[in-house]
């Protein structure tokens, strides 16, 4: 008569317990062989299990993609301006919108701006932000540059962000007749930033010592700063 299928671990156990019985229950070493083949059977079938959870384990741990240190940058939305009008963020980072007065629609973009470029008008993210509505977040994926935004229903507002790259970029605030700080050390392929503070005097950024014409001035770069056009970057490549 067929018996039904055993497991092979079923059929270890059963040999090991048979030749037991075999040599005698007084026989004291072939019952520590049987537990022996016990133990060594087991492990057979249940050690590439354990492997298998490891590595399984393993992959799950190395292919994680979330970012460990994102961080979030908050905007306050007033009736006439954007505080900061500028952020600089990493790759991954998320800026919140946060209402404080008014009703407005965050676009990315500049009004008018070109078509199938960064600068077309909500081309990365459009959102409202009021009273009903009062954050709006994005999260800025890279690659490194400035994306600007503005207000849709007050297009003279315009704010921007950095995303920062592998390179190192220095702020330096633009204030009334002063720069701060005044003196930033930089290495070679390093950028300078230059920020606008809101409500500040209309500015230019140029380089040189001085507006005396001995000093060349103007020779690298000559911009203006102002709330219209709160950042100015500079990458010293040479």
């Amino acid at each position: 008569m067929l018996g039904k299928p055993v497991s092979p671990l079923t059929t270890l156990r059963s040999r090991a317990v048979s030749g037991s019985a075999d040599s005698g229950s007084t026989d004291s070493g072939s019952a520590d062989s049987g537990s022996t083949l016990r133990r060594r059977s087991r492990m057979r079938t249940l050690l590439p299990a354990k492997l298998a959870r490891l590595v399984v384990i393993c992959f799950a741990v190395t292919l994680a993609p979330a970012p460990l240190f994102a961080a979030e940058f908050f905007v306050e939305m007033f009736a006439g301006a954007f505080l900061p009008q500028s952020v600089t963020v990493e790759a991954g980072d998320t800026v919140t919108w946060v209402h404080v007065a008014g009703s407005h629609q965050v676009t990315s973009g500049v009004p008018g701006g070109t078509p199938g470029t960064l600068d077309e008008p909500g081309a990365l993210f459009q959102g409202t932000v009021d009273a009903q509505n009062p954050t709006f977040s994005y999260t800025f994926p890279g690659p490194a540059g400035t994306i600007a935004f503005h207000d849709a229903l007050s297009p003279a507002q315009i704010g921007f962000v950095q995303v920062l790259g592998d390179d190192l970029t220095f702020a330096v605030l633009v204030l009334d007749n002063v720069f701060e700080p005044e003196l930033t050390e930089i290495f070679e392929g390093d950028s300078v930033r230059w920020n606008h503070e809101p409500m500040e005097m209309l500015h230019t950024v140029t380089s040189g010592l001085s507006s005396n014409p001995a000093d060349n001035p103007g020779a690298l770069f000559d911009e203006v700063s102002s709330d219209s056009a709160p950042v100015f970057v500079y990458l010293f490549d040479t």
